[in-house]
């Protein structure tokens, strides 16, 4: 099973959270193939005044953390 964290700035992040996650259910059973019952991520949403990151990022910067136990091969965890 994968644990999926999604991190992101509150308001872009609640306002897209929807889509992303048909997004990451799609990849997830097209390349691990789990079946969509197996889901398991959750979305960090953080306060502009809590988070560190670069003056020209923008708000809806994105980071997407994907965990796996061991067993899957290099070629799998590149897709």
């Amino acid at each position: 099973m994968a644990k999926i964290k999604i991190y992101g700035l509150n308001t872009p992040l609640s306002k897209y959270a929807g889509q992303l996650s048909i997004v990451i259910d799609d990849a997830v059973m097209e390349t691990l193939s789990f079946p969509l019952e197996n889901k398991c991520y959750r979305f960090v949403r953080l306060k502009r005044s809590k988070s560190i990151h670069p003056d020209d990022w923008n708000e809806k910067y994105t980071i997407i953390e994907i965990s796996m136990s061991e067993g899957r091969t290099v070629d799998t965890k590149k897709k």
